[in-house]
């Protein structure tokens, strides 16, 4: 009986010594692939710092590669996104004529070649009159090179102080630190002017690249507008592979939040940048203001960016002002850009735009800045529909938590009732 006992005792405990010395072995092992991966990624931090400045070179060399490829491919996004809702339009009426009825054709290719053809005809023509006016204002501007428009910048600068000068003193006031600050402010403008001559000689270099960068966008552009849908259905059943329902469900939502706030302001503010710029060349004209259709134009491109285009409008037509040393037009000129600018932001821009962008002006000037640092002028052009997304979001987490707090109180009221 003794032997029997000791025979079943000893395959139990060899049994148990066995899966000891498996575990064993297993824990060793996962240490051993522990230090191996430890001593590996030592390895390479260690090689990283030593070589960290031809590693920064090869990231940055790689990052400038990234952008020079996905620089055309986000404008051509950018390009079909707008001009998404007139392609929409013209296949909805393409699908009305019997052509397309009777063979059950897709308008879709229809529809883009007529909305680009448009385009294309509406900047031809605009672009063939903005040039014209530029050609006879600059025909009638005549200044021999860059130093005596700035000599007579100065001398509008001087002009307008002694008058203001001559007015203190009429006020019986001490203007002893008058004429030192239209020093400066001549110095400044006058290295402001420098600045940007080199500016326009570093923009004229790389035009090259813009141009091509422009090419490549706008074939992109209608190529994303050729297949909208098939991308659109290829994408989706790839984030129904890649993750559950609810994470597809909250994609969807925020997707369709940032349609309604992107294409609410970017088609919003290129109307708006459109009117104003058409008012400001057409007001300033008549005015008899020099270059009207050029601070005209600027001042379109900058009311893209809040609170940009006012200061391009006054400072450029204050300095062409001064210019031709004619201090009663620029006053009168300025009066009446305030009272366009505060149309256009208190009545015609808030109808362009509409609802989607409801955010405090201080958080709009914070989105500017972060914007501007990160992304430079693109940056700010996108910084305020990103800032009214990210607070749309915010709204409905907030939104969500109350209505959990209200529905858990509710309960608690129910239980103790």
């Amino acid at each position: 009986m003794d032997k029997k006992e000791e025979m079943n005792e000893t395959p139990g405990k060899s049994s148990g010594m066995k899966r000891l010395k498996d575990r064993m072995d297993i824990q060793y092992t996962r240490i051993a692939i522990y230090v191996v991966i430890t001593a590996c990624v030592l390895f390479i931090l260690f090689r990283i710092i030593r070589n960290f400045e031809a590693v920064l070179q090869a990231i940055g060399a790689g990052m400038h590669w990234l952008g020079v490829i996905l620089t055309p491919l986000i404008a051509g996004f950018i390009l079909a996104y707008i001009v998404s809702p007139l392609v929409k339009f013209f296949e909805r009426r393409l699908k009305k004529l019997p052509l397309f009825k009777k063979r059950e054709k897709d308008p879709r290719g229809t529809a883009v070649l007529l909305a680009v053809g448009l385009i294309v005809i509406a900047l031809v023509l605009g672009l063939s009159v903005i040039f014209s006016m530029l050609s006879r204002q600059f025909r009638l501007f005549r200044f021999d090179d860059l130093g005596n428009l700035i000599s007579d910048f100065g001398a509008g600068v001087k002009k307008m102080t002694s008058d203001l000068e001559a007015w203190v003193k009429s006020l019986n006031i001490k203007s002893a630190d008058l004429s030192k600050f239209a020093e400066s402010v001549t110095n400044w403008l006058q290295n402001a002017s420098q600045g940007l001559a080199n500016s326009a000689v570093d923009l004229l270099g790389g035009l090259p690249t813009i141009l091509a960068n422009a090419v490549f966008a706008i074939i992109f552009g209608i190529y994303f507008l050729l297949d909208a849908d098939g991308l659109s259905r290829y994408w989706n059943r790839v984030l129904k592979a890649v993750s559950n329902q609810k994470t597809y469900d909250r994609f969807h939502i925020l997707k369709n939040d940032a349609d309604k706030v992107f294409s609410g302001y970017i088609r919003g503010q290129l109307l708006d940048a459109i009117f104003v710029g058409v008012i400001v060349s057409v007001v300033l004209s008549l005015l008899g203001v020099d270059f009207a259709v050029v601070i005209g134009v600027f001042t379109g491109l900058g009311n893209l960016i809040p609170y940009v285009g006012p200061v391009i409008a006054y400072v450029s037509t204050g300095i062409v002002c001064l210019m031709n040393q004619d201090v009663q037009k620029m006053v009168i000129s300025i009066i009446v850009l305030f009272i366009i600018m505060t149309i256009d932001g208190n009545v015609i821009e808030p109808k362009l735009v509409g609802s989607s962008i409801d955010i405090h002006p201080m958080l709009v000037i914070v989105a500017l800045l972060i914007g501007g640092g990160i992304g430079g002028l693109l940056g700010m052009l996108f910084a305020v529909p990103v800032a009214a997304l990210l607070k749309m979001q915010f709204d409905k987490v907030i939104d969500t938590i109350l209505r959990k707090k209200e529905e858990a109180g509710q309960k608690e009221k129910q239980k103790t009732g």
